[in-house]
């Protein structure tokens, strides 16, 4: 798979996302349910966040689909065209799993500058990709090992830390031979993608409600 490992940082950096946008969107959802329901802060935004994960699910499924199912397609199942559509996939899933880092800090309304929500994200994806779904670990140890993370790769630097992060989960994203067999590739690369976009948004949401419970105890 011929995908450079500075894909990453041109996904944190260059693609187009509009970090404004997103908090206006979700901070419009969250004040639109919080109305509705009239239900405290904590579980509006942890709501909101649930929403945020099924459509990005969703979203990634489709994606999955689409780029697998050329595989099947007489004509397309070239060498050339599977890696091509890989790549594709790739490349929009983490695009898709970055936003959502981003959607789910604005729902629970976590301010950090660009620099340093961009570390994070790197840590959550990072993290979720190294680690699976974490069933006995605390939210709190979760946290704290993701700022740990966050702290390096700011002074690393984000480019360099994107590339080693990027070579940790490009295998887990691209390394399985059946997601490039005809037919048999649509299941199982719309399952690996669903299950790593749902782990994802799981420690972002572990992390980002836990933001301001840590902050207020700070003098």
């Amino acid at each position: 798979m011929n995908i450079s490992y500075d894909s990453l940082f041109k996904i944190l950096t260059v693609s187009g996302i509009n970090l404004q946008f997103i908090k206006q969107r979700v901070r419009g959802m969250v004040e639109d349910y919080k109305v509705n329901t009239g239900r405290p802060d904590h579980e509006v935004a942890r709501e909101v966040s649930r929403a945020l994960i099924t459509k990005s699910v969703l979203k990634v499924g489709s994606i999955s689909v689409l780029t697998s199912s050329s595989f099947a397609v007489p004509g397309l199942g070239s060498i050339i065209g599977m890696l091509f559509a890989g790549a594709v996939d790739f490349l929009l899933i983490l695009k898709e799993q970055v936003e959502l880092c981003y959607k789910i800090a604005a729902a629970y309304n976590v301010e950090l500058d660009t620099k340093e929500l961009q570390a994070v994200s790197l840590a959550i994806l990072g993290f979720s990709f190294t680690t699976g779904v974490v069933t006995q670990v605390g939210e709190i140890a979760i946290k704290k090992t993701i700022d740990n993370m966050a702290k390096r790769y700011i002074v690393k630097g984000i480019e360099e830390s994107s590339q080693e992060v990027a070579k940790a989960i490009l295998p887990r994203l691209l390394g399985r031979a059946s997601r490039y067999i005809p037919l048999i590739s649509i299941p199982v690369s719309t399952s690996i993608n669903v299950v790593s976009t749902l782990t994802v948004g799981k420690q972002a949401i572990e992390y980002f409600s836990n933001w301001k419970s840590e902050r207020a105890e700070q003098p």
